[in-house]
């Protein structure tokens, strides 16, 4: 389920407010627009302990997802729905569109209930079926 909130963000906007944040709380040399820094490990350690679903996906995440959240609650609002859903949930690339990964074992009732929610308040909701993991290895 992909939704898209009526708000636009900037990608730089969100790479320097991100790159502020963390000069501000920690005072620290690496941001995610220094080209030298490769280590973002102690970024994704810090955000996997945060959300509800890090250890069935600990690589689902997003690293500017509190700064535009911050700035833009909808982004936020969608996630927690999302979850709430049973989705594993994530905002995409700098925002401001927020993506939700069912498991094939979801009732569907439960899934058309949650995008009803979603289309009643958000007016651009996508859903689209993947194929499974096993599917996956012959792409």
């Amino acid at each position: 389920v992909l939704v898209c909130p009526d708000v636009s963000v900037s990608t730089p906007w969100a790479y320097a407010r991100y790159d502020a944040r963390q000069d501000a709380i920690k005072n620290q040399k690496k941001v995610l627009t220094t080209p030298e820094d490769e280590d973002y490990t102690s970024h994704l350690i810090d955000r996997d302990k945060k959300h509800k679903h890090a250890e069935s996906f600990p690589s689902l995440f997003n690293s500017l997802e509190d700064v535009v959240s911050d700035a833009f609650p909808q982004v936020g609002m969608i996630r927690r729905q999302l979850e709430a859903a049973g989705a594993h949930a994530a905002m995409s690339g700098s925002g401001s569109s927020v993506f939700g990964l069912f498991e094939a074992t979801c009732p569907e009732e439960k899934l058309s209930a949650c995008v009803a929610d979603l289309r009643r308040q958000w007016k651009r909701v996508f859903v689209l079926s993947l194929p499974s993991r096993w599917d996956v290895a012959k792409w």
